[in-house]
């Protein structure tokens, strides 16, 4: 039982989109830190863990639910 390559794309397309939220170095993350006045890691692990697992969560779900019906 393989994996598509599609399939295989959007699952690190995912993880990819999801890291970027996560990372203390990501200029995005560090940017916003600076706008608010606030610590990288609060805005981090305040903010952007639970929006990072829920989007992993679904996003998970939507890919899984393409391999399985779509590459069966």
């Amino acid at each position: 039982m393989g994996i598509h390559d599609l399939v295989m794309a959007m699952m690190l397309l995912s993880v990819w989109g999801a890291a970027t939220t996560v990372s203390p170095v990501s200029p995005v993350t560090t940017a916003v830190s600076s706008l608010i006045q606030a610590n990288v890691f609060t805005v981090i692990l305040r903010w952007n863990l639970v929006y990072a697992a829920t989007f992993l969560i679904v996003h998970f779900g939507v890919i899984y639910a393409i391999h399985m019906l779509w590459f069966r």
